[in-house]
């Protein structure tokens, strides 16, 4: 059961989680389409038949070659000519059970990994963005007021209808610790109109939003010869957790 907590006038539900997406990056791969048939024999417990998009080899190498779904529907595998990506929605328990969503990504973290092997591809860096939302119904300018407070910008002026703060921090050398502090509001779906009126008091939901990007790409920038790995990308499921409940707990306690 969710429970709400109130500190200094907002009240937060409990965290939710929304989305993680883990992205592995290795130098270019034109002809990775090709392997469609062994990555499938390779996910072939827990995936279905792959998509493989009809695009030229010589196309933005970013654009996706093959997608992979998960037989529960709640996860993807995203392979270009330049990343292997996870990309998991979480729904039901899933988005409040933190001891499931992290055997789920060290469980996946190496299956990523092991598909990179299977391109012959020696990856360079890689990163994990979560996202994660605290609800309120407390009125907005409360929870602006606690945003302003906790990112420490009282000056940030008068009468503000939204907050959004990028912070970036290196960590151990080796990491970046990429964080989005912002305020949210979701509305209904709308009709088939054009354009849609948004007006702030109808909005079904509201809060505090946290987008966090934790990468090895500073190891990658410094090092010539740096290569991530499985052991790194493990490091830094275990790495983001942390800085991002720690984060969590800074908002709601203000």
């Amino acid at each position: 059961m969710t429970r709400p907590l109130m500190l200094g006038g907002v009240v937060f539900n409990e965290p939710v989680f929304t989305a993680n997406s883990l992205n592995v990056v290795f130098p270019r791969a034109p002809q990775i389409r090709r392997l469609s048939n062994a990555f499938e024999d390779r996910l072939a417990s827990r995936y279905g038949q792959p998509q493989s998009i009809p695009v030229p080899d010589n196309l933005d190498p970013q654009v996706p070659r093959i997608v992979f779904q998960s037989m529960g529907g709640h996860s993807q595998i995203v392979i270009s000519q330049v990343a292997i990506s996870l990309n998991v929605n979480y729904d039901s328990e899933w988005t409040t059970d933190s001891a499931k969503r992290l055997a789920y990504l060290r469980e996946r973290v190496s299956l990523v990994y092991e598909l990179c092997g299977t391109a012959q591809t020696n990856p360079v860096f890689s990163g994990l963005t979560t996202r994660v939302r605290l609800s309120s119904d407390s009125p907005d300018e409360e929870i602006l007021s606690r945003l302003v407070h906790v990112l420490g910008i009282a000056n940030a002026g008068a009468n503000l209808s939204e907050v959004s703060v990028r912070l970036s921090s290196v960590v151990d050398d080796k990491f970046f610790d990429n964080i989005t502090v912002q305020s949210y509001r979701e509305w209904p779906p709308g009709d088939d109109a054009t354009v849609s009126r948004l007006p702030v008091g109808e909005a079904r939901s509201r809060g505090i939003e946290l987008v966090q990007d934790f990468n090895d790409r500073y190891a990658f920038n410094e090092g010539s010869d740096y290569h991530t790995s499985a052991s790194v990308g493990s490091e830094i499921v275990e790495l983001a957790r942390g800085s991002l409940d720690s984060w969590v707990a800074r908002v709601r306690e203000g």
